[in-house]
């Protein structure tokens, strides 16, 4: 049997057992898996270039995103108009 769901998918499998037996999700156990599915996926678009953020080295854990550590910086040739476009889409 090949079964490649590797730490999260066997960290998944415990919450799934934890909910079938006591009826609720171990919130230390979400908080892990959230924070893990989010460096991975920071990770994932960090490689294929599609962010220039690179992912930091703390599990962000909890059921809400975090807000971004600093801005990116506009681009050279930006236009102040589209600078503050940039600053309203980032708030």
């Amino acid at each position: 049997m090949n079964w490649s769901g590797g730490f999260l998918g066997l960290l998944v499998f415990v919450a799934g057992v934890a909910l079938l037996i006591t009826g609720t999700y171990p919130i230390g156990l979400f908080n892990l898996l959230m924070g893990l599915n989010r460096w991975v996926f920071r990770t994932i678009a960090y490689v294929a270039l599609m962010t220039d953020r690179y992912p930091p080295f703390h599990l962000d854990q909890g059921p809400f995103e975090p807000p971004p550590h600093r801005p990116l910086p506009p681009p050279i040739n930006a236009s102040p108009a589209q600078v503050a476009e940039r600053e309203l889409a980032q708030r």
